[in-house]
Formats: structure tokens, C-alpha cells, sequence
């Protein structure tokens, strides 16, 4: 799933988006996202696209210094986890939030997980008994030795890769709002 964070700032607000005024906004996209963001500066006159690793915008937005309405981005195109890690971020240094509550899904795109029958049941018994949950499972167990979590010590660590996404590929977005305040 990809999410897109976005500001609450005047200059987007609907009477900009109602006028068809080219809408004058710059966007941060996580680098393995650059052929969709790409397409989407192409199509979309005014936007501007900057790409940038997610974990660096992530480390800017989780930062103290960070302050919405000055810093020039206006939504933040990422895989779904990371507007979640950066309200983790914010709240285990005592920090306000910088992101509201996410919208409905408006986009997804398709990801599927291949794994060998005796990992997957490895899984299945101890780390991840509701496969439904995988992602986040994967997610938990990532970089673990197998044989820590029940599994054969011949397997070496758990891996998780997605592979980059093809222009078109992408068709699912979160929209949780940067607060103005």
C-alpha cells in the first residue's frame, strides 16, 4: 500500500482546486515510488516532484525543528508504514504531531508474497498464526535469524525485498494530513 501525506496549507485548499489554477505544490516521494511520481509531475502542471529516500523525510518530519507550514512540502507519496512511524517518532520524544488521521484507501497497489511451504509454516505456528496479517508479520520478523524463530539455521536470515514498481504499477494511496498547528 502506498500512503500520501499531506498538508493542510491555504494555498491547496478547494477554491485553488475548484478555480483549475495549476496547482503550485511540490511533493517528496520515496525513491522506489520515482516512475509514478514521475508520471504524476508530468501530467499534473505547477507540481513539483522531489524524490528522497522515505527514511530521510521520515527523520525530518520526526524532528523537533519540523514545522509544517514552513517546510515547503505539500504531500509526502510513501509506502503505507511510514506516516505511522513518524507519529511513533513524534510521541516517544514528546513532540505534537505532524500528521492527522489518515483517509480512506484511495489506491493500492499489488503486492504479493512468495515463500517456501516450510517457512511459511514456520511462520504460520509461532510469529504469524492470522497469515491475513503477513506484511506486518514480515515486517516484525525481517532480518531475524529463521532458526530464532523456529526455523532451520541452514536458512541464514528472513528476507524482505519488493521489487521497484513499474510505471502504473501503483494505484493505492492512504492520505493522512500534516496538522497546521
Amino acid at each position: 500500500m502506498i500512503a500520501v501525506a499531506v498538508f493542510a496549507r491555504s494555498r491547496l485548499d478547494n477554491r485553488a482546486i475548484e478555480s483549475n489554477e495549476p496547482l503550485a505544490a511540490t511533493i517528496v516521494c520515496a525513491t522506489e515510488l520515482k516512475p509514478v511520481c514521475d508520471q504524476l509531475q508530468a501530467s499534473t502542471p505547477g507540481l513539483t516532484v522531489k524524490i528522497e529516500d522515505a527514511g530521510v523525510t521520515r527523520t525530518t518530519l520526526a524532528a523537533p525543528s519540523f514545522r509544517g507550514l514552513e517546510a515547503g512540502i505539500d504531500a509526502w507519496v510513501v509506502p503505507k508504514q511510514y506516516p505511522g512511524m513518524v507519529v511513533v517518532d513524534r510521541q516517544q520524544t514528546g513532540l505534537d504531531p505532524a500528521l492527522d488521521e489518515e483517509s480512506a484507501v484511495i489506491a493500492r497497489s499489488p503486492l504479493v508474497v512468495a515463500i517456501w511451504i516450510e517457512k511459511e509454516q514456520v511462520l504460520a505456528s509461532k510469529q504469524c498464526p492470522d497469515l491475513s496479517y503477513v506484511w506486518k508479520c514480515l515486517g516484525d520478523v525481517g532480518g531475524d535469524r529463521w532458526d530464532a524463530i523456529g526455523g532451520e539455521s541452514s536458512w541464514g536470515t528472513v528476507k524482505v525485498g519488493l521489487a521497484p514498481p513499474a510505471v502504473g504499477n501503483v494505484d493505492a494511496p492512504m492520505i493522512p494530513r500534516f496538522r497546521t498547528s
